[in-house]
């Protein structure tokens, strides 16, 4: 196979040709990296043991399965043996944050937390609610220095609820608060940032590759930078060939360093608007607009997606500051219902107005209801947007 001209990329490519027997009979067939085909979830689930390496060291094969979230889930192999590629990951995004990569890390998940790095203290979602949240929220006045990192739903409700009751509030605030997992709502940016005082960041990866693959810069909420020494990332169309920028399209990652479960142009099932700017040597991504299995197209064409509907919002400002959260989700060829919980009683006004930003943004008809509570996927992830088939 001809070069990339990425020695690192090169070097799992080959890696791959010859220890993994599905990518020795696939890259036969080929010439060029970029004419392989994307490896998609069904192709992971088809052919997982023709993926996995032969002969790797039983300590360094950690099988595990995505949460569902983008489709049915896929059992993948990680690789124990790149822990400290795993931790130069982490360090090389704090440090586009402009955070000391010694700093406390606050890790809020949803269940019981595992085994974790240095600097890093678990905090449970489970049974967290707005009665015993001052409570849950003192053990981070012990720390001197630290950020808050989690799911964005997580975190949104977090200061969805602080902003209700600001007793609640750490007298001792973050850094920084850095989203990952799901979709960071325009929204939920805006309020996580007004209710701790500090900069908000977005991680993008997946438990497949890295969780940390890229971040937003500085004060952009929008533009990903890409850490090119952990994995090579791409934005094509559905068939693997390269999007111009400004064009949307799928991500495709190649994990550099996974030896026992190589990925090559691994389909994580987002999408992105492809770019052609550097930061800092780095390439980068104009957006993530969402999952590929949230985009809606409604008669007539138009397609509507994670990023589009959280925009629209934001452009509501009467009601976005009376909204503790909303979904869409689409009711007929050309209708969406977007579901919103109010902070108080539903204003009319507000309603209006919301309506008319998703009008301006995508057309159709648009039907704004109140509900008390939002859906989340088994996983404990939030959706923010489905089609009809749901």
């Amino acid at each position: 196979m001809r070069s990339t001209g990425r020695p690192a990329l090169d070097a799992i490519v080959a890696y791959a040709g010859e220890r993994s027997p599905y990518y020795r009979e696939l890259l036969g067939r080929h010439d060029r990296f970029h004419d392989l085909p994307p490896l998609t979830k069904p192709l992971v689930r088809a052919n997982f043991e023709r993926i996995l390496v032969p002969g790797m060291p039983p300590e360094r094969i950690e099988r595990k399965r995505t949460s569902g979230s983008t489709g049915e889930p896929t059992e993948f192999v990680a690789d124990r043996g790149i822990g400290r590629e795993a931790q130069q990951a982490r360090d090389w995004l704090l440090e586009l944050g402009g955070i000391p990569t010694d700093t406390n890390v606050v890790f809020v998940v949803l269940g019981l937390p595992g085994p974790l790095p240095a600097h890093w203290t678990g905090l449970s979602m489970r049974e967290m609610r707005r009665d015993n949240l001052r409570e849950r929220l003192a053990a981070l006045d012990r720390l001197d220095g630290y950020i808050i990192y989690g799911a964005a739903s997580s975190l949104e409700w977090i200061a969805a609820e602080v902003e209700r009751a600001p007793e609640a509030l750490p007298t001792t605030l973050p850094l920084a608060v850095v989203t990952s997992a799901d979709t960071l709502t325009s929204l939920g940016r805006e309020r996580i940032g007004r209710v701790f005082g500090c900069p908000v960041h977005s991680w993008y990866g997946s438990i497949e590759t890295d969780p940390s693959l890229a971040g937003t810069l500085p004060g952009d909420g929008e533009r990903y930078v890409v850490n090119d020494e952990r994995a090579y990332v791409e934005v094509t169309d559905e068939h693997g060939r390269p999007c111009a920028p400004g064009e949307r399209g799928q991500v495709l990652v190649t994990d550099l360093h996974n030896r026992c479960f190589p990925l090559l142009r691994y389909a994580l099932g987002d999408l992105a608007v492809a770019s052609d700017q550097r930061f800092r040597g780095h390439g980068t991504l104009e957006r993530i607009e969402g999952r590929s299995a949230a985009v809606v197209e409604l008669e007539g064409g138009v397609q509507v997606t994670e990023s589009m509907v959280s925009r629209a919002v934001l452009r509501a400002p009467a009601a976005a500051g009376q909204m503790d959260g909303f979904q869409c989700v689409q009711t007929a060829p050309d209708a969406i219902e977007m579901r919103v919980v109010w902070r108080g009683a539903p204003d009319v006004n507000a309603a209006a107005q919301l309506e008319a930003s998703c009008l301006h943004a995508w057309g159709g008809r648009i039907d704004v209801r109140a509900v008390e509570r939002l859906d989340v996927l088994p996983s404990g992830k939030r959706w923010v947007l489905r089609g009809l088939a749901g």
